[in-house]
């Protein structure tokens, strides 16, 4: 009956784990989100004080050989406001979006000592980050059936779509989407793209890990499905007209399969055969041939999207203006679009068109790039810890609100500097330099070959989504600090246990 009880229990913590991972990114689920923060942690000190016996592995012993980058991390998270310059909402942002950060991380790390082996799997953690996708992409299904009203498309949120699916009557008179109006960018219940592209990409890193090894081992069933994990998730992807996922997602895949080159260490009689990932050339094949099909299905969606050609030209044109904090603060110059004008006098008006106005996109994060890394000279100690230290900073810098208006510098490493400073990016570069190793050393360790694998494609997936847009943030970092700790844990036993 004890164990029973005891199995029951572990369950209960494997399904909200899950559950919690599932919905860091969907829109509208903060209230469900902070309270099962709450009650995880709660669960896991209440056992780390009064039930070490329940632990697969003892977590009292993993805190206190704690590697040195994450204390850092911790360290500096909660010194902080001690020396920001806007001391009461660093206090205020350190007992909010940081603390839920490090609570994540928590969490993530003490399930594993909970569960043990018998945690969450790849498979299960790539199709729980893959939840918002698969919601995605039954939305567009709905879609095409008239299931959804023009309530839920004038605001698509969770209660619209609730509201729409209770009325079977207005099926026949609802609008039935075409597929060709679906992939113009229809994104569900999400308003951002990204909260589509940023789980999708981290689905693709797990999924990957888990085809290599399931394609060594020939695990049909395993392979099956981290494939059609791969797919759907491109799909979504693909339909929110998400690039930057797309983009991301490819150099994932490729990424995955150099690290198939990767070999053990160790002599391969110490190492079972199954954690041998090495595919050899009929599988690296394989992967290339998949990659190829991905590629050629992307251009033939891409052509018809404007958006990928005049991408170039707005960027080069970006780079041009001489003065990008200017440019941000009192809008477009004559001259800056005659330049343009000029440049391009072979291509079309609309296309031109489209270059300029794509200063405020795609140019635009150039523009708002280069002024931010000034903004970091000028700043080097941080502002107050906050989302909104680039908008204070660009707003104090031009005396008014800039004309050319961005929520953030959409680049992870600036936005992070600006809100902790100097100190605090290199604190979080350690960190997740930390994971990186620690997967690249796993992988030659030959043990858990998997693990090691999914920590160094997410980790750098993470690192490099950093360079190209603001997501060290929020329920974003909560995100990958729960999926980056679980993972760590992992390699740490494996590595232990060796």
């Amino acid at each position: 009956m004890i164990q029973e009880s005891k199995y029951t229990f572990k369950n209960g913590i494997y399904g909200l784990f899950l559950l919690l991972f599932a919905i860091f990114p969907i829109s509208n689920t903060i209230a469900l989100r902070n309270v099962l923060i709450v009650l995880l942690t709660g669960a896991m000190l209440v056992l780390l004080v009064f039930g070490q016996g329940r632990f697969a592995h003892p977590l009292r012993s993993s805190l206190k050989k704690m590697p040195w980058p994450i204390l850092l991390w911790v360290g500096l998270l909660l010194l902080f406001p001690l020396w920001a310059r806007e001391a009461p909402t660093a206090w205020h942002n350190l007992g909010g979006q940081w603390l839920e950060a490090l609570l994540a991380g928590f969490i993530g790390y003490a399930a594993f000592h909970l569960l043990g082996r018998n945690g969450p799997g790849l498979l299960a953690l790539g199709y729980a980050s893959a939840v918002p996708l698969l919601l995605h992409l039954l939305l567009c299904i709905a879609a095409t059936q008239g299931l959804l009203d023009g309530a839920f498309f004038a605001n698509p949120t969770i209660a619209t779509l609730w509201n729409s699916l209770r009325h079977p009557e207005a099926f026949q008179t609802n609008a039935h989407w075409t597929l060709s109006a679906l992939m113009k960018g229809f994104r569900g219940i999400e308003p951002m793209h990204g909260n589509l592209g940023y789980p999708a990409c981290q689905s693709i890193c797990l999924f990957c890990a888990a085809l290599v090894q399931d394609l060594r081992d020939r695990r049909v069933r395993g392979l099956v499905a981290s494939s059609v994990g791969i797919a759907l998730c491109f799909l979504s992807i693909l339909i929110a007209q998400s690039r930057g996922a797309i983009l991301y997602a490819f150099l994932i895949m490729l990424v995955s399969i150099s690290l198939t080159k990767v070999r053990a260490s160790r002599p391969v009689a110490a190492v079972s055969q199954p954690n041998n990932v090495h595919l050899g050339p009929r599988g690296t094949v394989l992967g290339f041939l998949a990659a190829l099909v991905l590629l050629v299905v992307t251009f033939q969606y891409a052509k018809n999207d404007p958006r990928w050609f005049s991408m170039t030209d707005s960027v080069v044109a970006a780079f041009a203006i001489e003065d990008p904090s200017k440019a941000l603060c009192e809008g477009l110059d004559p001259s800056v679009q005659e330049g343009i004008r000029s440049r391009l006098a072979d291509r079309d008006a609309k296309y031109v068109q489209a270059v300029i106005d794509g200063l405020n996109s795609d140019g635009g994060r150039i523009l708002v790039l280069r002024a931010g890394f000034q903004l970091m000279l000028e700043n080097p100690v941080g502002l107050d810890g906050s989302r909104q230290s680039y908008r204070k900073l660009i707003k104090e810098k031009c005396g008014h609100e800039p004309v050319l208006q961005f929520a953030h510098s959409h680049n992870s490493w600036i936005d992070l500097t600006l809100a902790l400073g100097w100190v605090g990016t290199l604190a979080f570069a350690c960190l997740m330099g930390l994971f990186f190793y620690r997967g690249l050393v796993g992988m030659r360790s030959g043990v858990d070959r998997q693990w090691a694998m999914a920590l160094v494609l997410v980790s750098c997936f993470w690192i490099l989504r950093g360079v190209a847009d603001s997501v060290y943030r929020e329920h974003y970092l909560q995100m990958q600090f729960m999926l980056l700790m679980y993972l760590f844990g992992r390699w740490q036993f494996a590595a232990d246990a060796a």
